[in-house]
């Protein structure tokens, strides 16, 4: 039995493949000091839009360095989605003898192309690991399992069964393990995710079952719900007899629980229920990570996805816009430094009505007798109901966005009477139902051309953090409004650059 830890690798979709040295050496020396075989560092990729770390790249000069450190054997993967067999030349020439293993994702739709894929990654010398994906959605699929067992074995070393979804159970792995292996000679591996709290059983599973190749990761860091936990599983084995330094290994359980603490992988009631019937962990992974969204409103979107329906509760359309002023607030701590200044601006610029982008400022203005427009998404309704201390005074709505939603659409009980939604998406037709898109939308309505803000501070921070990722959307969706000839103004300091800066006390 071999065993692969892929903590960068799969942990980086939560660090934007950012990792600092100070950590990559604590890493590389638990590994050394570990029984596991080969250390799975990151991507290998062409170049794509938007900001991907050097462990997405990994470029020449990590490889080497990481390489002249590590006594163990080196893999990177590939995706075959973005990636042809010409493109494998350039991707590994360079570094192919710094090289074990080269892995591909294949989804089962596309394993002729990953066949393609590994005759040219073949071609370079490495030995070649085959992903399969999603195989909790195999499971009975005889046409895709024929075409597993017949992978040439001169091009493919090892057939991964990947449980994306980590949905999968140990009878139905056991039973496509014995299937496969009735129709080829290539080494299987396994790979589990733990959605469902099931990677440890369906990695025993796995060994019991001859399969000869087991990744894990370090605190189980991974994409959406994570995976097995490296030192759980080097913790069982040790009881069966596997020599393991776990005075090195804690040092790098601890360094990996710190940056957990920040990023929060694991599982939750959302992954479990995705893990169950196979969906799609990319979605509730932004859902709960940027925490738009409860869990409740994932939960729905789920059984939405898996039903084939949308949200099917229709609100009364919001059309009380009239000639008012407004001013859309944000949930920025400038807020709270400014708030003098502020109130002193909607008197003297006769301010009708606020709209709340956030609901993390509503409270320190509900005294204030103007209307006020709350756009609700995700926890927003419960953040608000935290937020206030009793029902607001004068007039006010819950905003919600154009009917049919994606997610739930969950109004306070005590507040449903004010629970209106925007008609349609006036200017931007599609993307994230953000509250910063409805806010925006919303005073739309008011004034077509120009829209005030307050409090969109903006984020100072690392570009692998999840901050400076919603910085990024907001300031994108800031952009199109912008070229679609609608000013957007903050009269407070702000750092995203597609808006305008004036100062409210130029203007009282």
């Amino acid at each position: 039995m071999k065993l692969l830890d892929c903590t960068f690798r799969d942990g980086g979709y939560y660090t934007n493949w950012d990792f600092s040295d100070q950590l990559l050496q604590v890493y590389l020396k638990a590994m050394n000091e570990s029984p596991v075989d080969f250390v799975e560092i990151g991507y290998r990729a062409k170049p794509e839009p938007g900001y991907l770390g050097r462990f997405y790249y990994c470029p020449d000069y990590l490889v080497q360095r990481i390489a002249e450190t590590l006594r163990k054997g080196l893999v990177l993967i590939i995706d075959e989605k973005n990636t042809q067999p010409g493109d494998i030349p350039h991707l590994l020439d360079s570094i192919s003898d710094k090289l074990a293993m080269v892995r591909i994702t294949v989804a089962p739709s596309k394993i002729d192309e990953g066949i393609a894929l590994a005759k040219a990654i073949k071609e370079v010398g490495i030995k070649v690991a085959f992903n399969l994906m999603y195989i909790s959605r195999i499971a009975g699929d005889e046409a895709v399992l024929k075409k597993l067992a017949a992978l040439p074995n001169d091009i493919v070393d090892v057939l991964y069964l990947v449980d994306s979804y980590g949905g999968i159970m140990p009878a139905q792995l056991a039973q496509i393990i014995k299937t496969v292996q009735a129709g080829t000679s290539i080494s299987l591996g396994f790979h589990g995710h733990n959605n469902m709290e099931m990677a440890l059983a369906n990695t025993l599973t796995a060994i019991e079952n001859g399969v000869e190749y087991i990744d894990s990761t370090i605190t189980g860091m991974g994409r959406g719900a994570g995976n097995l936990k490296t030192e759980l599983l080097l913790t069982y084995l040790s009881s069966t007899g596997l020599s393991v330094n776990f005075n090195a290994l804690s040092k790098a359980v601890t360094a990996f629980e710190e940056l957990r603490r920040g990023y929060g992988w694991g599982t939750n009631l959302p992954y479990m229920v995705s893990g169950a019937y196979s969906l799609p962990q990319k979605e509730v992974m932004d859902w709960t990570t940027k925490q738009f969204y409860s869990y409740n409103g994932i939960l729905q979107a789920l059984i939405n996805k898996k039903s084939g329906i949308e949200d099917n509760v229709k609100l009364p359309v919001f059309d009380d816009s009239g000639n008012k002023k407004c001013i859309v607030i944000g949930g920025g701590v400038s807020i709270f430094h400014h708030l003098e200044g502020l109130k002193r601006y909607f008197q003297s610029a006769q301010i009708g009505v606020l709209i709340f982008s956030s609901s993390k400022n509503a409270g320190l203005f509900e005294n204030i007798p103007v209307e006020k427009l709350y756009c609700i998404q995700g926890k927003e309704a419960d953040r608000l109901e935290d937020v206030l201390h009793h029902q607001p005074e004068g007039d006010y709505k819950l905003i919600y966005s154009p009917f049919p939603r994606q997610m739930g659409t969950q109004v306070p009980v005590d507040m449903k009477d004010n629970a209106v939604e925007l008609a349609r998406w006036q200017l931007i037709k599609e993307g994230e139902e953000s509250h910063l898109r409805l806010a925006l939308e919303t005073a739309l309505l008011y004034n077509p051309g120009e829209i005030i803000v307050a409090g969109f501070d903006g984020y100072n921070t690392e570009p692998s953090s999840i901050e400076y990722e919603v910085a990024k959307e907001n300031d994108l969706l800031f952009e199109k409004f912008r070229k679609n000839s609608v000013r957007v103004v903050s009269l407070t300091p702000t750092r995203y650059k597609n808006i305008d800066q004036l100062s409210l006390y130029s203007k009282i």
